[in-house]
């Protein structure tokens, strides 16, 4: 357990170093990480080559938006860049019947990648909510998890609705420079 523990404090470390540019702590992410990376594409797409060639396309893709990946599970990040590649390849792959027979086989990514990657996103979003201003975020909650319409949230906090939409905008403004890495994917 504590192990496990060092292993993503020094994950952590790597990827701040990583941010600054220093590719000595990439090498070192890269060798930490590939091997599992290239397993859980294979698994999905059954060839060496194009799984390989995923796996290389996501460390590029890693290493050139490297200062703009905010995302403390580092790993969870990877495995779904990965999926999200091997995904897009299948759907750009054209089937013949046996290989959609073996397509279907194939077992779904690991739940535990899916909830590592949604804890994350969840801690994330908490982290930007806490960084609101008080008002604006009770109006982002009032909006978007109790599912009030902006003129009963102005008639509820007993201001326009012209501040109501100007706070909900900054809200989501913040959301979306800080979540970029999700739209990356989507």
């Amino acid at each position: 357990m504590k192990k496990n523990s060092e292993d993503k404090k020094s994950v952590g470390t790597l990827m701040g170093l990583i941010r600054q540019g220093d590719e000595n702590a990439f090498a070192i992410l890269f060798d930490k990480l590939w091997e599992s990376l290239f397993t859980h594409a294979l698994k999905l797409l059954g060839s060496k080559n194009i799984a390989e060639d995923i796996v290389q396309d996501v460390w590029i893709d890693f290493w050139k938006r490297r200062d703009k990946i905010n995302n403390d599970n580092v790993e969870a990040y990877l495995y779904k860049a990965v999926t999200y590649k091997v995904y897009k390849e299948l759907r750009d792959t054209k089937f013949t019947t046996s290989q959609l027979e073996i397509l279907e086989q194939l077992p779904t990514p690991l739940e535990s990648n899916h909830e590592l990657y949604l804890a994350d996103t969840r801690k994330k979003i908490e982290n930007i909510m806490e960084t609101l201003p008080a008002k604006c975020k009770e109006i982002f909650i009032l909006s978007r998890f109790k599912g009030l319409k902006n003129d009963e949230i102005s008639a509820h906090l007993d201001i326009s609705q012209r501040t109501v939409e100007n706070h909900i905008s900054k809200a989501i403004k913040k959301m979306k420079q800080n979540l970029s890495y999700i739209f990356f994917f989507i």
